[in-house]
């Protein structure tokens, strides 16, 4: 017996529908004089991303633990975050893709990590795309907890086996599977897109 075409569709945010956060990194280090290489996650990451920790209390941290290139001046903590953010550009490919998705019926969530609320987010797009958004530090969970992945699916009202997952970390993509979700490991868009007309059973590009 074919297996059942799933209902929903949860997007990430940075490297899904924007290019690689590693270019966004890139960027603000290249624009800002920081050496990439003391660019590193740390704990005070998962306190930022569930609202444990203030954005101007993780930007002091994470400013601290940076490296000025040579003649550089010392990185400026204050709307450090939001910097990063600013040139991580949309892809409208993948929201053109959810966005053609939820008008053929798929229930659609952005699922995703955040930094403090500091992406600026276009909200009259996100509500174009999506029913529901599940941010973390509004929900106190992250992925890859399997709790956060149960929590959207509650709150687009289907079950976990009915949803499909697409996000750019595998570390997250096996969070989804262990909650009992799809999930599309995303690294181009032509093959996610592929793959998720082949799982919803409906186009998701422009015919």
């Amino acid at each position: 017996m074919a297996a059942e075409r799933p209902r929903a569709l949860l997007l990430d945010y940075a490297g899904v529908l924007t290019v690689p956060i590693g270019e966004a990194l890139a960027a603000v280090c290249d624009s800002e004089g920081i050496d990439p290489d003391s660019v590193r996650d740390g704990a005070d990451i998962a306190a930022l991303e569930t609202g444990r920790m203030p954005l101007a209390e993780f930007e002091a941290a994470f400013a601290s633990r940076l490296r000025s290139r040579p003649g550089a001046p010392p990185p400026v903590a204050d709307g450090l975050v939001g910097r990063m953010f600013a040139v991580l550009p949309p892809n409208p490919r993948m929201a053109a893709a959810a966005r053609r998705l939820r008008a053929a019926g798929v229930r659609t969530a952005l699922l995703t990590n955040t930094w403090g609320g500091a992406e600026g987010h276009d909200t009259a797009e996100l509500a174009e795309l999506f029913d529901v958004l599940v941010l973390s530090h509004e929900v106190g969970l992250r992925k890859p907890d399997p709790e956060v992945y149960a929590l959207a699916a509650e709150r687009l009202g289907v079950r976990a086996g009915a949803c499909v997952v697409v996000d750019d970390l595998i570390t997250n993509v096996i969070g989804a599977q262990e909650a009992g979700m799809r999930a599309v490991l995303h690294q181009d868009d032509a093959t996610t897109i592929a793959e998720l007309e082949e799982l919803f059973g409906v186009p998701a590009t422009a015919r």
